[in-house]
């Protein structure tokens, strides 16, 4: 039995040889590093030729977020989603400037595309599979045209 060890380090110089990973997971990681293009770029050259990769980040286009979160109280999740609708209206909802604001899905996808030679926008997937109990709930959001503004997150997938 493989096990996981836990490393610090510099997302965008990895201290690994290449082609030293079957998959990478990168969960909400991405909008925290000051040079994403670097990371990825880091991502793929560790993962072995065939492996895959799956990543995911806040929705920039989001209405709301936080709803999910499991261990935050209500008050909490107002707070931030708060916070994120100021920084929006003072032109501060960037990475950046530390808000919390993630990808949109075009702007993940457009990265990725970049350094990956297959690229698979897996959010629509994602949250039909979160949602399995509310199948007519996802279909009607699916089929609105405003998903990508309720999907609170973005995630791909793909392979080296």
């Amino acid at each position: 039995m493989k096990y996981a060890k836990l490393r610090r380090g510099d997302a965008a110089a990895l201290e690994f040889e290449d082609n030293s990973f079957d998959f990478v997971f990168s969960y909400h990681a991405l909008e925290h590093i000051s040079e994403p293009r670097k990371a990825l770029r880091e991502m793929y050259r560790v993962l072995k030729k065939g492996g895959g990769y799956w990543i995911g980040t806040p929705n920039k286009s989001r209405l709301v977020g936080y709803i999910g979160g499991k261990n935050t109280s209500f008050a909490e999740k107002i707070h931030w989603n708060l916070a994120d609708w100021k920084a929006r209206l003072t032109g501060k909802f960037q990475n950046e400037l530390g808000a919390h604001a993630g990808f949109t899905a075009n702007e993940l996808h457009f990265l990725l595309s970049e350094v990956f030679p297959v690229v698979n926008d897996m959010t629509e997937t994602y949250f039909f599979e979160i949602y399995a109990n509310r199948q007519m709930m996802m279909k009607l959001i699916a089929q609105s045209g405003f998903s990508r503004f309720i999907y609170p997150s973005v995630y791909f997938s793909g392979v080296k």
